[in-house]
């Protein structure tokens, strides 16, 4: 458990950690105020017995002088009415503090997601390849909610309700050391009843609930990303089956989970009972008088009325704690090497790109690959060039695109924009880049904000985008739109044709104006006269920009000024389209 709070409050950044600590300061002066109102039940019972008899104590006789010496009636209403007001305060204070719990968690809630969004974001491409996109929406998602809702906060509840059941123990120990031991044993032994027979089983629930919470998501994922294919397949079926059985199990595990919450309260009650009924016995076997047996009882009572929901939801967090460790587990995993560091959003320093590329003795091995992909690759690339790339599937010319785009870091050998290593500033280099793949992602918003893809409305320059679709040869299909820029065009352009969409994509790589523009296999999916109209706008650029592409099709290369093949992680040809046409590498 204490592990687990370390790992809890090591996820938040110093600062936060000193506003947790004013905020204790809160919830102790609540507990002290709590357990007041508490010790006040003995000396206002006391009264309601025998005013005459209280008003031989030293504090009650002030207290009547204070209020005028009323009779004893007028006393026992100013007593009760004064009691209520202390009530009403307390109340009040409570309210304040639970305010506070609720801004602090919730403001550590968007500091965490924040974080770890910012933190995916900005990991290595070889990082998303590995990762499975399910498990992170999950984790920044539910896992990020469930951290403050079923943790953080219940973790401040936890503190509060022990300052209060400790100050609350301490009273009645004060007042009556046999009792006092009778009740706080009661609630000690089931404490650690449900603790030994509930340990384990809760956290082996939490983490069963988190592996079906990420496989559910992972199956609507696939059902709602596949449509297409799984109506051909019907198989449709499949997809429901195992995304139910996985909200089955999530429901068993988090069922399991609610019952264990639910049943301290039902035996704690029985306890608090028992234990008054003994307190009861013990006094009169004593032979106390009723003027002491009553306020006593009454304290007792009062103390009862506060201590059960306060060890209810003592063992309900710690419960709550354990089932969401493997929460805290996951989070402090994927930002754990982070967490002292600060999410800074640095101006990014262009890298130029005026004269050439150099790939320079170039190799690369995925990780956990017995070879590599790539193999001393060195190739001179000089500004203004239209290089194309071919091989069969397999032959690295992906991977090569990915090492020139700086997603991914050669294992050996550098690559160099006029001389400078793009590893030094990748971002830099990345902003001189303009990228086309096979399959464009189109978000589902406006014709204006895919082209100026992550770009605020304010800052987008209409006169730009328009450019950017000339282009790209689609801006006399868009004038024809009714809402032109402001066309939605659905998920994942499912409102526009493949041709549309890849000139979109175009449209969206050059609104930058980069000068280099890297086709990777744009045009795989298109058919022929789609494609040619696809690679005329492209061709159009040539000379003005650098244009890498990568095809399968020979038929889109004839305008290169040199074609590189692929094979095996090695180049094994290259030359001008009319040599390689001569010699049968490229088709015709």
């Amino acid at each position: 458990m204490l592990h687990t709070l370390q790992k809890l409050i090591s996820l938040f950044p110093p600062g936060d950690r000193r506003k947790a600590v004013v905020l204790l300061l809160f919830i102790l002066a609540g507990a002290i105020v709590e357990a007041l109102c508490v010790a006040l039940i003995f000396p206002v019972v006391t009264i309601l017995a025998n005013p005459k008899l209280a008003l031989s104590a030293p504090p009650v006789a002030w207290l009547h002088r204070v209020l005028g010496q009323p009779d004893p009636m007028g006393f026992v209403l100013a007593i009760l009415v004064g009691m209520l007001l202390l009530y009403l305060v307390k109340n009040s204070y409570a309210a304040l503090v639970s305010l506070l719990q609720s801004r602090f968690a919730f403001a550590r809630q968007n500091l965490l997601s924040q974080r770890l969004f910012h933190h995916y974001l900005h990991q290595p491409y070889a990082f998303h390849v590995q990762r499975n996109t399910g498990e992170m929406i999950r984790n920044l998602t539910h896992e990020a909610d469930r951290l403050i809702w079923s943790v953080l906060l219940p973790s401040l509840i936890l503190i509060a309700e022990g300052l209060i059941a400790v100050m609350l123990v301490l009273l009645l120990f004060y007042v009556d050391t046999i009792a006092a031991s009778i009740v706080s044993g009661l609630f000690l032994l089931l404490g650690i009843a449900f603790y030994r027979v509930l340990r384990d089983r809760i956290t082996h629930w939490g983490a069963q609930r988190q592996l079906h919470e990420g496989q559910r998501i992972q199956r609507i994922q696939e059902g709602l990303g596949g449509l297409k294919e799984i109506r051909i397949l019907g198989t449709a079926e499949h997809f429901l089956q195992s995304f139910l059985f996985h909200s089955r199990e999530r429901a068993l595990y988090s069922s399991r989970h609610i019952l264990a919450q639910g049943l301290p309260l039902l035996f704690l009650e029985v306890l608090a009972m028992g234990g008054l009924l003994a307190i009861a016995a013990s006094t009169l076997l004593q032979n106390k008088p009723l003027e002491f047996v009553l306020p006593m009882l009454g304290l007792f009572v009062g103390a009862s009325f506060r201590l059960i929901p306060a060890a209810n939801r003592i063992i309900i967090t710690y419960q709550e704690v354990r089932f969401s460790g493997p929460t805290i587990d996951i989070l402090f995993k994927e930002l754990g090497p982070w967490i002292n560091a600060e999410d800074r959003i640095e101006d990014v320093l262009p890298l130029p790109m005026r004269n050439s590329i150099r790939v320079e003795q170039v190799s690369f091995r995925y990780s956990g690959a017995g070879c590599d992909a790539l193999t001393n690759i060195t190739l001179d690339i000089p500004f203004g060039a239209m290089i194309g790339f071919i091989g069969a599937s397999g032959s690295g010319k992906t991977t090569l695109v990915d090492l020139v785009l700086g997603l991914l870091a050669p294992s050996a050998g550098r690559i160099l924009a006029d001389g400078q290593d793009i590893q030094g500033n990748v971002e830099g280099w990345q902003s001189q880049l303009g990228y086309i793949p096979q399959t464009i992602y189109l978000a589902d918003t406006t014709i204006r904000n895919n082209v100026a893809f992550g770009r605020k409305v304010t800052e987008i320059d209409d006169s730009a985008v328009w450019q950017a679709l000339a282009v790209a040869r689609i801006d006399d299909f868009v004038r024809t739109l009714p809402a032109g820029l402001e066309t939605s065009i659905g998920e994942n352009g499912a409102r526009l044709s493949g041709g549309q969409r890849q000139r979109i994509g175009i449209a969206r790589a050059v609104f930058r104006d980069p000068p280099v523009l890297i086709l990777d296999e744009a045009t795989a999916a298109l058919d022929s006269e789609t494609e040619a109209e696809v690679m005329n706008a492209v061709t159009s650029l040539h000379g003005a920009k650098t244009l890498l592409i990568v095809a399968h099709r020979h038929s889109t290369l004839h305008n290169c000024d040199l074609i590189i093949k692929l094979e095996g992680g090695r180049i094994v040809g290259h030359g001008s389209p009319t040599v390689m046409l001569a010699t049968g590498e490229v088709n015709a």
